[in-house]
């Protein structure tokens, strides 16, 4: 069943404080992070000026407002080709796109995802795009964010991606879309905030430069960009393995277009 509802209690700061004292996670630039003994995925609204609390239902928050998605995982993958199905992959707690689509492709190709990229271990080639300025990469112990459009191939790798960097180490980057047209839209980035790894969402449409303003206020220290736009932003979540989820954005015909997502178990 999928909810649109949910029941939370407890305030973001408290899990936060929980998270940091189980994982062992530090602000290092390759954070170790060890299994949980149960997975789980705390999420949360930021409003500049007003602080953080618990999320219990999508659509809250304004246009100075995001949505912190922190999940407790045990294992993190760049699944490519078919999106995961929350009917029965329920172990996973968090899904949502990643690298950029080339092409709107019947079939799918690792060519069609711009920049190398790691998929259950296995390292692929992408298209070139001059828009990647960054990467994540997680070997199954330890993630890192790392300001280069390519992901080194010297050593074994889980999953990983290639973005636009948006933040490095605190700094905000060039804006890649400040070309583009001023629109409003929903924007997202895998982020570290304050030691810890989270998926970082505008609440509202909004214009990208204020969504870079927003991350960069609330104290986050890397930014990578994911995919959006109509159909890009279809995703979903659940707060434990084996409950019901909850959609982010709804699915429509576009989405048999897209080729690939992060996910968190």
């Amino acid at each position: 069943m999928v909810k649109t509802q949910m029941e939370r209690s407890t305030i973001f700061a408290a899990l936060f404080s929980f998270i940091v004292m189980s994982s062992g996670c530090s602000t290092s630039k390759t954070v170790p992070c060890g299994a949980y003994a149960s997975t789980f995925l705390d999420v949360a609204l930021w409003t500049k000026g007003g602080g953080t609390v618990a999320l219990d239902s999508l659509g809250k928050g304004g246009d100075s407002s995001l949505i912190i998605f922190t999940p407790g995982f045990r294992e993190i993958d760049l699944v490519c080709g078919k999106m995961p199905e929350y009917q029965k992959d329920t172990d996973i707690l968090l899904c949502c796109e990643a690298a950029f689509t080339g092409e709107l492709l019947e079939e799918f190709s690792h060519d069609n995802i711009a920049g190398n990229h790691v998929s259950s271990g296995v390292f692929h080639e992408g298209y070139e795009c001059p828009d990647n300025t960054g990467f994540f990469v997680y070997d199954g112990k330890a993630w890192s964010f790392a300001l280069s459009g390519r992901i080194p191939q010297d050593k074994p790798l889980r999953a990983g991606f290639s973005q636009n960097m948006i933040i490095s180490e605190g700094k905000v980057q060039p804006r890649f879309r400040d070309r583009l047209p001023d629109g409003r839209y929903y924007f997202r980035a895998l982020c570290s905030l304050e030691g810890m790894l989270c998926v970082v969402e505008s609440a509202k449409e909004i214009r990208y430069a204020e969504f870079v303003d927003l991350l960069s206020s609330a104290g986050v220290d890397n930014a990578l960009y994911m995919d959006m736009g109509s159909g890009w932003n279809y995703s979903w979540f659940r707060h434990k393995a084996g409950q019901d989820v909850t959609i982010i954005h709804p699915w429509i015909e576009k989405c048999k277009y897209t080729t690939n997502w992060i996910v968190f178990r």
